[in-house]
Order: structure tokens, then C-alpha cells, then sequence
């Protein structure tokens, strides 16, 4: 999928809320997190420069297991992310 994202004084900084996972019963999947090519983690890090943001920008987000083996099952879970316009770094 995508995310538009405009920041017109900045860019856009992005980072999970928590740990990304799906959950049946005792079993899980570990999931990464990538938003314009970017892995996200707890801590917030720039996926959208300063110039690239002054405009309607789409960035393709995607979500993908990274669990070696996956036992059958019915999974739920959620992900939450944080994007924050950031102000530009001055020089």
C-alpha cells in the first residue's frame, strides 16, 4: 500500500508504537515494517526528506512476516505507527 504525507516546513519522521506481531493463541509472527523503504522501529527515524515533503508525497508502506516457520492458525493483531512532521534542521 501507500501513505500520502506532506510536511510544507520539514520532513516526516515515522516509528512503531510498539513491537509488530500476529498472535494465535501461544503462537506468533514477528512482522517488519518499511515505509518508503525504511524499517521501522520504536524509535522515530526520517522516511520523508525535508524536499521530497513539500509536496502530496506517496510513500509505499509494506508489512511482511519475518517468522522462519509459521504454525497454522488464526491470527489477529494490529500495527501502530507514529509519523511526525519534523521542523528543518538548521544550518
Amino acid at each position: 500500500g501507500h501513505f500520502d504525507m506532506i510536511n510544507t516546513n520539514g520532513s516526516v519522521h515515522a516509528s512503531l508504537d510498539s513491537v509488530p506481531q500476529l498472535y494465535s493463541g501461544s503462537n506468533a509472527i514477528n512482522l517488519a515494517v518499511t515505509v518508503n523503504g525504511v524499517v521501522l522501529t520504536t524509535s522515530p527515524q526520517m522516511v520523508v526528506g525535508e524536499t521530497e515533503s513539500n509536496v502530496n508525497f506517496r510513500a509505499p508502506i509494506n508489512i511482511k512476516a519475518t517468522s522462519a516457520s509459521i504454525a497454522p492458525g488464526s491470527y489477529t493483531g494490529s500495527v501502530n505507527m507514529t509519523f511526525d512532521a519534523v521542523l528543518p534542521v538548521a544550518i
